[in-house]
């Protein structure tokens, strides 16, 4: 069995804009738009380069995240429930506040 052997920059937690580029699986002018429109965070530390830490594009990648129907099921549930019981404590109060 061979092991491929890494670096330290596949481990670092501070990435240059190419291994971030590879990182998302995006072009370098994708890396770039993003970074213009403000949608991930860099460092530019000498004012040319930027660079990037790891937990800020698992930071991006991870947004917006879409519920599963069953999570969606489990909410409507607990959301129906609650309404339930606040409607019988108004009607219990008699409607007054």
């Amino acid at each position: 069995m061979k092991f491929k052997e890494t670096t330290i920059a596949e481990h670092s937690e501070i990435l240059s804009a190419n291994r971030a580029a590879a990182c998302l699986d995006v072009s370098m002018s994708y890396l770039y738009k993003l970074t213009n429109r403000g949608s991930i965070a860099y460092y530019k530390p000498a004012g040319k380069k930027i660079y990037f830490l790891r937990r800020d594009l698992e930071e991006y990648l991870l947004q917006n995240r879409i519920s599963s129907a069953k999570e969606i099921s489990e909410m409507a549930v607990v959301v129906v429930s609650t309404k339930l019981k606040t409607n019988k404590a108004i009607e219990k109060d008699g409607g007054s506040k």
